[in-house]
């Protein structure tokens, strides 16, 4: 079991952490979750963690694979980057269907990470993603590759949204 006055937290600067743990198992695996989201597999009692300025995320560790987060989350993901020097931009591709598909480009800001937020993605699945930093002499640099792997704990319900203008009313209804 993961000791629960163990979380340690070191703030490397630009929304980035180091966030450790201590189990009292010999010899653990950790699974690492953010806000729901399951974000790595390590046998280190530590792992880095980037947010977005501001925000006030949830950050959950086990020491047995069985057990999940105890709320529904979102289905979208923030993907996470390093600054590549010289630069200007980066094309972010997902692969659907057996091909890379254009989905944004970020401009290069200067900050040392930068993050893009996913689309919806399905739940038990992995979504593979690549960033390409492209130059400002417009040559395409190595793609960088990740994996996000989604798991929704519980799922979400399957529901509909009627919106009605008129008094301004939301209908939620079983789909």
């Amino acid at each position: 079991m993961i000791l629960a006055d163990s979380m340690g937290i070191l703030d490397l600067g630009g929304g980035t952490f180091l966030v450790s743990a201590e189990s009292d198992l010999a010899d653990p695996t950790y699974y690492w979750w953010l806000d729901g989201h399951y974000l790595a597999e390590t046998r280190r009692p530590s792992t880095i963690v980037s947010v977005e300025p501001g925000s006030h995320p949830v950050i959950e560790v086990f020491d047995d694979a069985a057990r999940r987060p105890d709320y529904a989350v979102p289905s979208a993901r923030q993907l996470v980057f390093g600054r590549v020097p010289d630069a200007a931009r980066y094309k972010v591709e997902q692969f659907i269907d057996g091909a890379w598909e254009l989905q944004d480009v970020v401009s290069e800001s200067g900050a040392l990470f930068k993050r893009r937020t996913t689309g919806q993605l399905a739940d038990e699945t992995d979504t593979q993603f690549r960033v390409t930093p492209v130059g400002t002499n417009e040559v395409e640099g190595t793609p960088a590759a990740a994996t996000i792997r989604m798991i929704r704990y519980p799922d979400p319900p399957n529901v509909t949204f009627t919106y009605n203008a008129g008094p301004h009313t939301v209908t939620i209804a079983a789909a």
